[in-house]
């Protein structure tokens, strides 16, 4: 199976865990979930690096504290020790704050799919949290 076969046999069945009927990559190999009303999930098929790259939007860094959430942004980068594997960017032009994680094909398992959308899930919920209450208000 190609790629964009397995990508749309995995997401397909994503969907049925999280009870989301009809999920599935767009024709450009995207695909977007919104968790729990909270956390939106921005999947995205590369092809030519046999690839999906999934991207969790945070929320907006906050003007007010910016250096310190800033130092703990890059403190959970380092060694990835409060990222779960993943890294955590800000877009420069629009402030949004970004957990991004790679994966690569061929998976050990089917199910490392499934376990990378619940570990960054769980670890998105920290950081959005995190930026609500700072000081700074993040998004709302």
């Amino acid at each position: 199976m190609d790629i964009r076969g397995k990508a749309d046999e995995l997401v397909a069945n994503l969907g049925k865990v999280i009870k989301v009927d009809g999920l599935a990559f767009d024709e450009d190999g995207n695909c977007i979930i919104l968790l729990d009303e909270k956390i939106l999930f921005i999947l995205e098929l590369v092809e030519d690096i046999d690839a999906i790259i999934f991207s969790v939007v945070l929320g907006n860094l906050p003007v007010e504290g910016r250096e310190s959430m800033l130092y703990e942004l890059l403190s959970a980068n380092f060694y990835w020790n409060r990222t779960d594997g993943a890294t955590i960017g800000v877009d420069d032009e629009t402030d949004i704050v970004t957990l991004c994680y790679l994966l690569s094909f061929p998976l050990k398992d089917d199910s490392d799919f499934e376990i990378t959308f619940e570990k960054l899930a769980n670890i998105s919920e920290y950081w959005i949290d995190k930026l609500l209450v700072h000081p700074g208000k993040g998004v709302k």
